[in-house]
Order: C-alpha cells, then sequence, then structure tokens
C-alpha cells in the first residue's frame, strides 16, 4: 500500500499471488525455483466491493413500526373513550 495521507487510497484493491513448490526432501533444489510450481491467486483485485456485514434489519423495523403504530391508535382510542363518558 502507497505511503499515502487522508484517504487518498480508500476504495482500492491489491492483488496477491501465492507460488507454491513442492519438492522431495532429498532430491536437489532446482537453480531458480520460480520456474517450477504453480501460482495461486490469494486475491484478486476484481473491483471487489467491501463484504458485507450485520443483518437486514428492515423487516424488524417495520414490524415495531406497526406495532408503535397500532399502539398509539389504542392508546388514543381509550383516550377518547374515556372522555366521552
Amino acid at each position: 500500500m502507497d505511503d499515502v495521507s487522508g484517504s487518498v487510497a480508500q476504495s482500492q484493491n491489491a492483488g496477491l499471488t501465492i507460488h507454491v513448490f513442492l519438492q522431495d526432501a532429498a532430491a536437489p533444489a532446482p537453480a531458480d525455483p520460480c520456474e517450477h510450481g504453480t501460482a495461486v491467486p490469494a486475491f484478486s483485485d476484481q473491483g471487489a466491493t467491501l463484504a458485507r456485514t450485520g443483518s437486514d434489519v428492515t423487516l424488524p423495523f417495520a414490524v415495531a413500526a406497526c406495532f408503535l403504530g397500532v399502539g398509539i391508535a389504542v392508546l388514543a382510542a381509550t383516550r377518547r373513550r374515556r372522555r366521552d363518558q
């Protein structure tokens, strides 16, 4: 990551590839191990967004709002009935 200040590099992505190479312990090591093995992409910079965390609270808030509305309506009706008597 760059040495930047503030939010200059905010929402930037990074890529990482791990090079995997296995060999027999008794076999001689190759001169250039980077020529052998397999590159495994660990992270890719495909423009992915941040992971979604938490839960969707839309339904619980809607139910709570309905209960609150019904409660206020019942309270108003009860007070109105007491005044009329």
